[in-house]
């Protein structure tokens, strides 16, 4: 169970927190409900070189393993390659536990960067607060 953020409904949070609930409706219940902040995340990643079958095999036993959003977080740009053995993926995180997860999921093989992405929006409202617009 996620703890709420300050200045979240606990009511609203409680009602949909229940074992019966699917994960899915709950997550999207505490995201409307303002308890779970949810940050995209820009991940660049670099392959070491490996036999391509040993690679093959690697690399299916981890899509199958990231398919699961609630451990890894939800994939908004799949993976893309921009050269040899480096790429990008762009992931929606709510839980910094889930950007390990997919750290740790490649980690003999693979390293990633993360670099969060923030709303411009958020970034003007944030400006004009602190009076640096």
């Amino acid at each position: 169970m996620r703890v709420p953020h300050r200045g979240c409904n606990w009511i609203m949070c409680l009602r949909f927190i229940s074992p019966s609930t699917n994960n899915v409706i709950r997550r999207t219940a505490l995201l409307r409900a303002g308890c779970v902040t949810v940050m995209k995340y820009l991940l660049f990643w670099e392959q070491s070189e490996m036999d391509p079958v040993e690679r093959a095999e690697f690399s299916r036993g981890a899509r199958e393993a990231r398919r699961d959003e609630e451990r890894f977080g939800k994939v908004v740009l799949p993976p893309h390659f921009y050269a040899t053995y480096k790429g990008v993926t762009v992931v929606e995180i709510d839980d910094p536990k889930q950007l390990a997860n997919r750290m740790a999921l490649v980690a003999p093989y693979t390293r990633i960067k993360a670099v969060p992405l923030i709303r411009s929006t958020l970034y003007s409202e944030s400006a004009e607060e602190l009076g640096r617009s």
